[in-house]
């Protein structure tokens, strides 16, 4: 029922023998998706919506974050093209136990409680931001999540989800670990949750392939997106809680 999709560029082979040699460890097939050199891209982009970027992300353009969005993009592309019902999503530095799978078919028996399943987490997440939305088999829960989770280093979805993203988060106009959090922008009603505690970590937290993005002055970040931003928080913050409790 479970496929992983590894997202791995061609240099970075020690990141994927060993990525790799936990997936097989932990008997979960896998295929490699080719990440996208964002370097290497020509710009203008048609995936890319720099003006709106700038508008709402306040950034200038960073072309190794737009590598790392559409090598996500193209991630789900090859699980909706592959005959897995559920994708999960890695990239190459992700780091986990053999349990792993265990907590992955749990998960899976409360597939009604998500959509979309984070499995990890970059920094730290308060407590006090959870609703718990199932308790599985241990310590693990699947909670809600009130609040923006940072990082894409693992993650897990279902068909339906894959097929709403692959659509509808293209041209790209925020960072990837911002855009694929926010159901809100997806067409029909989709669930986001966590399975905590993070079963997967990154192994290389502070050697990132994605060089620091530029902001632009603090003038025009406070005209449009540090507005964009506060209202975002408080409708997602009250969205998510009227779904864990309803």
């Amino acid at each position: 029922m479970i496929h992983a999709f590894v997202i791995n560029l061609p240099a970075a082979t020690e990141r994927l023998r060993r990525v790799t040699a936990c997936l097989d460890a932990a008997q979960i097939p896998h295929t490699r998706v080719e990440g996208v050199y964002g370097p290497g891209l020509e710009f203008p982009h048609p995936d890319f919506d720099e003006r709106r970027y700038a508008l709402w992300h306040g950034k200038v353009a960073n072309p190794r974050e737009v590598g790392c969005y559409l090598g996500h993009i193209a991630a789900i592309r090859a699980f909706l093209e592959s005959g897995a019902e559920y994708g999960l999503i890695l990239e190459d530095d992700a780091d986990f136990s053999p349990q792993l799978p265990a907590l992955l078919n749990a998960a899976i028996d409360a597939r009604g409680t998500w959509d979309l399943l984070h499995l990890s987490y970059c920094g730290r997440l308060h407590p006090s931001t959870f609703v718990t939305l199932r308790k599985l088999p241990g310590n693990a829960r699947i909670v809600q999540h009130l609040t923006h989770v940072k990082g894409a280093g693992a993650y897990l979805v279902n068909r339906r989800w894959a097929e709403a993203a692959a659509r509808a988060l293209l041209p790209m106009w925020l960072p990837w670990d911002y855009a694929f959090d926010r159901e809100e922008d997806l067409p029909g009603r989709f669930g986001t949750a966590l399975l905590v505690p993070f079963p997967v970590s990154q192994a290389t937290p502070d050697v990132s392939q994605i060089t620091q993005t530029r902001k632009l002055n603090f003038f025009r970040r406070a005209l449009t997106v540090i507005p964009r931003r506060n209202v975002g928080r408080v409708v997602r913050f009250f969205r998510r809680l009227f779904r864990a409790w309803r």
